[in-house]
């Protein structure tokens, strides 16, 4: 890969990077909540980013649009299965304190 195709690749490697360790950083914390589906949800996630990240680094710019795809599926895949589940915890314990005032 040439420094070019480098610097083209790298926020894509970058995006893909941070949105892996999200992943397993998510992970971890459905394990220790006991949510091993979750967790492996979470795993399976993180290990398919992984190897879009290395396609991306071995094929370069060829793999970049497809990269990108995998930057927009996993931000969505990681909020479906771990952000949904948050915010419904967030509204039921919202809920259960009565009003404000």
């Amino acid at each position: 890969m040439t420094l070019t195709e480098a610097q083209t690749t790298k926020p894509a490697v970058d995006a893909l990077t941070d949105l892996v360790d999200t992943a397993r950083t998510r992970a971890v914390r459905a394990n220790a909540e006991g949510d091993r589906l979750k967790m492996n949800d979470l795993l399976g996630i993180a290990d398919t980013l992984d190897r879009a990240r290395t396609r991306l680094v071995e094929d370069g710019t060829e793999y970049l649009d497809a990269a990108w795809a995998f930057v927009d599926a996993g931000r969505k895949m990681i909020a479906d299965v771990y952000g949904s589940a948050s915010l419904l915890a967030l509204i039921r314990s919202e809920a259960g304190r009565g009003p404000r005032g």
